[in-house]
Parts: C-alpha cells; sequence; structure tokens
C-alpha cells in the first residue's frame, strides 16, 4: 500500500522466516549518503537525533520518516536459492494479495490467452539435501505456504563450524 515500513521491523522478520534471511540495515556507516538515498532533509536528521535516534538502534521509523535503509548482499557463493528465498519472503510479507489478485485478474482476461494453452513437466527432481544428488520422482507434494516442493533443499550437510557444505567445493 506504500506504507513505509522501518528496517528495524523488516529485519526482524526476515530473521523468524525460513528460511531465516540476514540482511544488513541502518545508514551502513555512511550518514550523508543514508541522508541522500532517503531524501532527508538537514531538519529531518537533526529532529530524528533530538528524538533519541544513534547509529545502531532499533528506531527504523521517526515521525513517520525513515532512518536508515536495507540491503540484501549475494556474492561469488550465493546460488539461486538465496535470491529466491528474499524474493518469496517480500512477496509473502510485504505485497499486497488484494493488489497481486487484481493484476492477475488483468493478466488472466488477456486476448493472447487460449483456453486450450497447458503445461507438461516432463521430468521432475527434487534435491532433499542441498548440493548432493537429486532424486528423480513421479509425483512429490508441494508446501501450499511456499509454492515449492516439499523437502526440497531444506536438509545440508555442515562442517565442523556449521556452514554448509557444497559438493563442489569438495
Amino acid at each position: 500500500d506504500g506504507a513505509i515500513i522501518g528496517y528495524d521491523e523488516v529485519s526482524r522478520l526476515a530473521a523468524l522466516n525460513r528460511p531465516p534471511i540476514q540482511l544488513r540495515t541502518g545508514c551502513f556507516c555512511n550518514p550523508g549518503a543514508c541522508q541522500e538515498a532517503l531524501s532527508l532533509c538537514d531538519d529531518d536528521v537533526t529532529e530524528q537525533h533530538a528524538s533519541g535516534h544513534v547509529c545502531g538502534d532499533r528506531r527504523g521509523i521517526v515521525n513517520g520518516k525513515p532512518t536508515g535503509a536495507i540491503r540484501a548482499s549475494f556474492g561469488k557463493d550465493s546460488i539461486w536459492e538465496d535470491m529466491d528465498a528474499l524474493a518469496s519472503f517480500i512477496e509473502k510479507v510485504f505485497v499486497s494479495r488484494r493488489h497481486v489478485s487484481l493484476q492477475t485478474q488483468q493478466l488472466n482476461s488477456g486476448a493472447n490467452q487460449s483456453d486450450n494453452e497447458h503445461l507438461v513437466i516432463a521430468s521432475l527432481f527434487v534435491f532433499p539435501i542441498k548440493s548432493c544428488a537429486a532424486m528423480r520422482v513421479r509425483r512429490w507434494p508441494i508446501n501450499r505456504c511456499t509454492g515449492k516442493l516439499a523437502f526440497d533443499r531444506e536438509f545440508a550437510l555442515v562442517d565442523s563450524s556449521g556452514a554448509a557444505m557444497r559438493l563442489h567445493s569438495y
């Protein structure tokens, strides 16, 4: 609906998500750039400080204005599922179902759609253990909350530090 949501609330909700999502939040040690990015005038920043807002606190909104931003980082070891988990989290928590429903109705009423169109799944593979071999299956349940195959990449082998192992590294 366009409402401002504080970075602190987004961060807490992301941590509760399954799988948990780690985000960087705040002003990233650059208050000038943060002020510019959030279109805050000097009076806004002064007002936020006067209200007690300081770097590192959990006050994402002061007097209806944001005090920081959110950043998700992807690197060379990130995999598609990392980005997919973030996109699914954002859609599940912050996208209005009513708005999506209206867009879907508009798409479905398009002139290019044929009632005879259908999709066929030729092969189905499930990866219960992340980075391990797939299982070819004829049928498999779908998680109704996420729309993903049940148990797909739900488990991982971990090293002695608890980090998920990727077979291409060993």
